[in-house]
C-alpha cells in the first residue's frame, strides 16, 4: 500500500513503470470514502464499489470516475436505487 504525501492510500495494480493506477486497486480517498474495483489512467473506470463516508455505498460500472451504466445505490437509511447512470445522475 501507497498512502501519498496528500492522505490518500491506494493498493493495487500499476502501469509498469509508471505511476498510474492501472488495473485493480483498492483506494482510500482524503474524506475516507473508500473505492474498490477497476482503474484506468488514475481513476475508477469499469465496475466497482464506493463506499462513502457517510455510509452511503454505489455499486456498479464506472466511467473516468462517474457513475454510468448500470448501477445500486444504497443510502445509509437502507433505500435504493438500482438502474441507469449517466454523469453520477
Amino acid at each position: 500500500m501507497v498512502k501519498y504525501e496528500n492522505g490518500v492510500l491506494y493498493k493495487g495494480e500499476w502501469v509498469k513503470g509508471e505511476e498510474i493506477w492501472e488495473g485493480n486497486g483498492i483506494l482510500v480517498q482524503l474524506d475516507e470514502s473508500v473505492y474498490e474495483g477497476q482503474l484506468r489512467r488514475g481513476k475508477p473506470h469499469g465496475h466497482g464499489r464506493m463506499i462513502f463516508h457517510n455510509g452511503n455505498v454505489y455499486e456498479g460500472t464506472l466511467v473516468d470516475g462517474q457513475f454510468k451504466g448500470q448501477g445500486n445505490y444504497t443510502w445509509a437509511d437502507g433505500q435504493v436505487y438500482s438502474g441507469s447512470w449517466r454523469h453520477n445522475e
